[in-house]
This record gives C-alpha cells, structure tokens and sequence, in this order.
C-alpha cells in the first residue's frame, strides 16, 4: 500500500495539475484587443503610358487594407479626385495641361446564375460604364522623358517620373511545324523575331484569339489565351508549366514578361506554340478565325509594377510568406507612372 508520503506528494501534485490546466484555460480564452491605427486615405495616381497614345490618368484615394473584398471590386465605391490639374512635361518641357471629366467606356460584366436544375452557369454581358479620368490630346512619344504634375488644392501635389521605350517592331513570322502534345491537343509552332537594341531592355508577350462569340464579353472580339514555349527568358513566376515530350511551358491569360539578360543588342527569334484548336472553324461561323500576338516593350517601372503585383499574388494566403509591396514611383502618396511601346501580327485562318 502506498505510504502517507506518497499519497501526499501524489495529492500535491494534482493540484499543481489543476492549477495548470486552469491557467492554460484562461490563457487560450483570453480576448486580445488590439488598436489599430484608423485607416488614412492615401492619393493614388495610376498611369500606363502607351507610346502613338493620348495620356490616360486615374486618380483616387486609397482603400483600407481590410475592407471587405466585395468593396474593393466595387469600382462605384473608389472615391476619384476630381479637383485636380495634371501638368504634363515632356523632356522637362510643359506640352499640355490634363482636366479630367467623366469618360464613356464599353467594357464587359460576367456574373453567375443558377437554373431551375440548380446548375450554375456564366451570363456575360456588354455594358458602358462612366468613368472619371484625366485624357490628354497629345500622343506618347518613344524614347521620352515625361513627368506629370498631379496638383489639387484638397492634397497638394503628386509628381512621377518615366522614361519610354522604344518601338521594337516583329521583323517577321512564320508558321512551321505541327506538334501533338498528349492531353493537350495539336499546336502549330509560329516563330517571330525582333531585333533588341543595344541597352537593357525589357518585354511582355501576350497571345489573343478571335471569334465572333467572344464580342458577348469582349467588344473587340479578342480573347487573351493559352500558348505554349519553351523560351528559357520568360518569366517563369507567372506560367503554368506541366511535363510534356517538348520541354514546354504552358502561359495562360497573362501577359508574359522577360528581359534581354540573354540576348541584349542580338537578333531575338521567338518560338510560340499555338493550338490548332484557335484556328479551327468547327462551328462553321461566318467569321474567320484569328489570332493576334503582342510584343510590349515595356519600360522598367512597368517591368518592376508587373513583378511586384505577381510575386504578391504568389504569395497570397501563404500565412509564413514575406509581403510583398506594390512597386510605386511617385513623390508622395502611391501609385505608378509606367509606359509601353506595342508591336502586332494578327495571323488569320484560311
């Protein structure tokens, strides 16, 4: 039988148990408030220059981190500013002055629905939407210094500063060889070429097809979609790649970024897979089909914006990950003043 001792320290010892377990509870039950620091709206200048292009500017203030998603898809929620001008300097040159006013555009809307079977399914629509905006009349010009002077009397001022690129025009294209990649179907191989100036450079690349059915959702009846390549300076943060016999990866609904890190002041040939599919007239439409490829030069503010959005989407829910700030490269408040050069081949089907 156990002596008096034992049964002391064994009684002692359950009540430090007790004693524990009840402190545990507390703690996991406790309530912690923190104060936060209330949210200050921030002015926001957007602008994405695209050289042979008026000016386009957006204005804004900033929406709270924790704002419900739903109120920050909600483009009637953004709060513009309507009070300000926009000088524009072109090589430190004042060349026009930006009023903005409510702007007119067509754009798309899809939502889903619900049939009497309870299977969901897209409705796509074309709708207008006004929008507040700041336009100018004069063109973007390649290789040029602008700088824009966003003055309003409720915040100050905002100034940002871009260089443009060059105009780096497709020399030449050409369709070669069919491939059949297994669980993907047939794809033609197109291979471009450009020539890249002798600086640092950099690029997105972007592929579109047509048909009459995509105006429901896209006025212009173009469609960003999937191709495939094996092109080793593309960006492999924002593919989707899976194994295949060609060694390929596989890029969707993006536009593709790379720089010259491996070909900087060389002849460039791309080579771009195709599916056959985006040629083929099965549903025996009127139309031809099309597809359209883009070749962006892209300034570094563009380059750095696009890298910083695609590294933050990345890292998205990942509870451990670093964030990752927006690239901005304006005076004061946020936002980005970047700018594009655009080259096209549009390849139609026979």
């Amino acid at each position: 039988m156990p002596s008096t001792t034992s049964k002391c320290l064994l009684s002692i010892f359950m009540c430090l148990l007790i004693l524990l377990l009840s402190s545990c509870e507390d703690f996991l039950s406790t309530t912690l408030e923190v104060d936060l620091d209330e949210h200050t709206n921030q002015p926001v200048l957007n602008g994405i220059l695209e050289v042979g292009q008026p000016i386009t500017i957006d204005l804004f203030y900033s929406e709270s981190a924790l704002a419900e998603a739903s109120e920050l898809l909600d483009t009637s929620n953004i709060q513009h500013i309507k009070d300000a001008q926009i000088e524009v300097y072109e090589n430190e040159q004042l060349i026009e002055t930006l009023v903005g006013k409510q702007h007119l555009y067509t754009d798309s809307l899809a939502h889903l629905d619900k049939d009497n079977r309870g299977v969901y399914y897209l409705i796509s629509s074309i709708i207008n939407i006004s929008y507040f905006r700041y336009v100018g009349t004069r063109a973007v010009q390649p290789n040029t210094t602008y700088t824009l002077k966003a003055i309003s009397p409720t915040y100050g001022t905002i100034t940002a500063t871009t260089q443009t690129p060059p105009i780096i025009p497709l020399e030449q294209w050409q369709l070669t060889d069919t491939i059949n990649m297994p669980d993907r179907g047939e794809h033609i191989e197109c291979l471009l070429s450009f020539q890249d100036p002798n600086s640092q450079n950099y690029y997105g690349f972007q592929l579109m097809a047509y048909r009459d059915q995509y105006r429901d959702t896209y006025p212009s009846g173009f469609k960003s979609r999937c191709f495939m390549t094996k092109e080793s300076s593309f960006n492999k943060t924002i593919n989707n790649p899976f194994a295949n016999p060609y060694n390929a990866n596989r890029y969707c609904n993006d536009l593709v970024l790379f720089q010259d890190v491996l070909f900087s002041g060389q002849h460039k040939a791309l080579s771009i897979l195709i599916p056959l599919g985006y040629f083929d007239n099965k549903d025996k439409d009127i139309s031809k089909r099309k597809v359209k490829l883009h070749l962006k030069s892209i300034n570094s503010d563009f380059y750095q914006y696009q890298r910083s959005l695609s590294l933050q989407e990345k890292n998205n829910g990942i509870p451990f990950a670093e964030p990752v700030p927006v690239y901005s490269n304006t005076s004061t408040g946020m936002g980005i003043l970047a700018a594009f050069a655009s080259s096209e081949v549009v390849i139609e089907s026979e």
